[in-house]
């Protein structure tokens, strides 16, 4: 549900295998709306908000409390946040541990909160088809400490 890296491995781009549906079957327009949702509940500290937007799945295997208390660290070792600017979002697929492949589009936001300057870190949401809507399958906390990529500048 949430990761973080501190490391280069979040500069893999998606790259779906022939045979997987790649995001372009989830409409950009409303998963960017979803996307953007869960960023500013993230501002709003809605952890309530937040965690009704993921999949069916985490949403029934994960107790409020256990949410709350990974929203809680996330805000303990970043920051809380204060500002969200989008940068750009990618296609690609999710392929679960049982072998089910979903199509899904990946948000990037850069991310200012109260200990990093905005462009130090960057907000990840993933979004795929769930259950007859679009839900958030992962967000993430991550940064580049050889520099961001050109494209999230």
């Amino acid at each position: 549900m949430f990761s973080s890296c501190s490391s280069d491995c979040a500069l893999t781009r998606l790259a779906p295998r022939v045979d997987q549906a790649d995001g372009s079957s989830v409409d950009r327009n409303a998963a960017r709306t979803l996307s953007d949702s869960v960023a500013n509940d993230l501002l709003q500290d809605d952890k309530d908000a937040i965690q009704s937007r993921f999949e069916k799945v985490l949403r029934t295997s994960t107790t409020d409390k256990e949410f709350n208390s990974m929203l809680s660290q996330v805000f303990e070792l970043y920051g809380k946040p204060l500002e969200f600017e989008f940068k750009q979002d990618e296609l690609g697929s999710k392929t679960y541990s049982d072998g089910e492949t979903r199509p899904m589009r990946k948000f990037w936001y850069a991310a200012k909160t109260t200990r990093y300057e905005k462009g130090s870190y960057f907000l990840i949401v993933e979004v795929i088809p769930d259950d007859g809507r679009l839900a958030v399958s992962s967000f993430s906390m991550v940064n580049f400490p050889s520099g961001a990529p050109p494209t999230l500048k």
